[in-house]
């Protein structure tokens, strides 16, 4: 396990989180997460951002080369227009498929800096890809060091780039942003949606730099108080908001030797399996997380939170 996570998110409107569009996906063990914002305009835009997240993690594009670029993207586009029943959209829905929906995205990776003679131990490459305004922020013991793509509130205010589930001849147009830098064990990985990114940007602008760590224990009650204060005093913009907290660990401090310790968990564990229900197996099962759009999300009807193993 390359870092430990907790995801915070709460719906533009709180009484249809149904309608949520933004999405991400983690796998801690491969040390890869991405964060997505489905476009209100577009048509099952939350569906497109939930795909290109969990397929980016499972299978990232390669941005160098554009021939296969193109042909990881029009697998994905296959996919989201697999999904959509075509005879069941209104006259309405009918013309949007026309366009169809556009997303932005924003993915990390860290790979082991393993041989490396200069990498301090438990050290990793850190690799961000951006299209859009979907931000990172690395802080190193509460020191901001790094605002991935976008440095300041103002930026916000262009519109951003999207990649979309509709081929119109313009992918040679996208232009994804790219970091790579060492990112150490204690290091926090901040990724968010452009609500709080612009929030949080301006924030610092003004000499109160957020302090991300009271969001790594904060209850959703009290996360769901301050999101909504903030859009009643036009500090946030009246959005889908997102926020990722990574924590990244030394993995090759975590694997411990086998024990007799770890052997007795086992056999409770393996003893306690029978009495496992098939929801919760699945539930135990599932590495990556993306709120469905069509069904209420898990833990609570606004927002919810989810930490970790090992937290």
């Amino acid at each position: 396990m390359r870092f430990q996570s907790r995801s915070l998110w709460m719906a533009k409107d709180t009484d249809s989180p149904e309608y949520y569009e933004d999405a991400f996906c983690l796998d801690a063990e491969q040390g890869a997460a991405a964060i997505a914002d489905g476009v209100t305009e577009g048509i099952f835009s939350g569906q497109w951002a939930r795909l290109l997240t969990e397929t980016t993690v499972a299978e990232p594009p390669n941005l160098d080369d554009f021939v296969q670029f193109q042909a990881w993207l029009a697998q994905q586009r296959a996919a989201w227009y697999a999904q959509i029943d075509i005879s069941r959209l209104t006259f309405y829905q009918r013309p949007k498929m026309l366009d169809g929906a556009m997303s932005t995205l924003l993915w990390v990776t860290l790979s082991p800096k393993d041989g490396e003679t200069d990498a301090p131990p438990g050290s990793y490459r850190l690799q961000s890809f951006a299209i859009g305004d979907c931000c990172l922020f690395h802080v190193r013991q509460g020191r901001w060091l790094r605002s991935f793509p976008l440095q300041s509130a103002d930026e916000f205010n262009l519109t951003p780039g999207m990649i979309g589930s509709i081929d119109q001849k313009r992918d040679h147009l996208l232009e994804f942003q790219t970091i790579a830098e060492v990112c150490l064990p204690g290091d926090l990985l901040v990724l968010c949606t452009d609500a709080i990114g612009k929030w949080a940007l301006g924030q610092r602008e003004v000499g109160c730099p957020v302090n991300w760590e009271n969001y790594w224990e904060m209850p959703v009650e009290t996360w769901e108080e301050e999101i909504a204060a903030l859009r009643r005093n036009r500090q946030m913009r009246y959005d889908d908001t997102t926020l990722l907290l990574l924590r990244v660990v030394d993995e090759t401090a975590a694997a411990e030797p086998y024990s007799e310790l770890a052997e007795t968990a086992d056999v409770a564990a393996e003893a306690r399996s029978e009495a496992v229900t098939p929801a919760e197996e699945a539930t135990a099962d599932r590495g990556t997380h993306a709120p469905a759009e069509t069904e209420t999300p898990p833990a609570r009807a606004a927002g919810s939170a989810e930490i970790s193993p090992g937290e």
